[in-house]
């Protein structure tokens, strides 16, 4: 384990302590670093900023625009900010790159609930289980 795994892990520690920056406002930067945007969004989401962390998303796909993981994550700090539409486009911008992910069909089917959309709904929920019947 080299260098940025002990510098990761004392910004982990740091924001524990609630001494991270982003925890207390500081604006971060990775550049046209996909994967860094990604996880810089997660750090930042685990403190609670979700409209910052969605800008590190946002800023991801970008850079990488079949970059799964930057979208659903994307659409889970917009699912706890209540903005159920542009969530519910995001997590179908997962599903046209991975069709059967089963928490990204959980978590639309949750959106269209509060979209009142309950047969969008049904229907995601009984994709999900269909995917969990395939692999039985």
């Amino acid at each position: 384990m080299g260098t940025l795994w002990r510098d990761a892990t004392a910004r982990r520690s740091a924001h524990d302590r609630g001494g991270w920056p982003a925890a207390r406002g500081a604006q971060l930067s990775a550049g046209r670093n996909p994967h860094a945007n990604l996880g810089l969004g997660g750090l930042v989401m685990g403190a609670g900023k979700y409209d910052a962390s969605g800008r590190y998303f946002r800023a991801a796909v970008r850079e990488k625009a079949d970059f799964w993981q930057a979208h659903y994550n994307l659409a889970l700090s917009l699912t706890y900010q209540h903005k159920y539409a542009e969530a519910e486009a995001a997590y179908r911008d997962v599903l046209r790159i991975v069709p059967a992910h089963t928490a990204t069909l959980q978590n639309l089917g949750g959106v269209l609930v509060g979209l009142g959309d309950y047969t969008g709904a049904a229907e995601c929920f009984r994709r999900v289980r269909a995917c969990y019947d395939e692999m039985s």
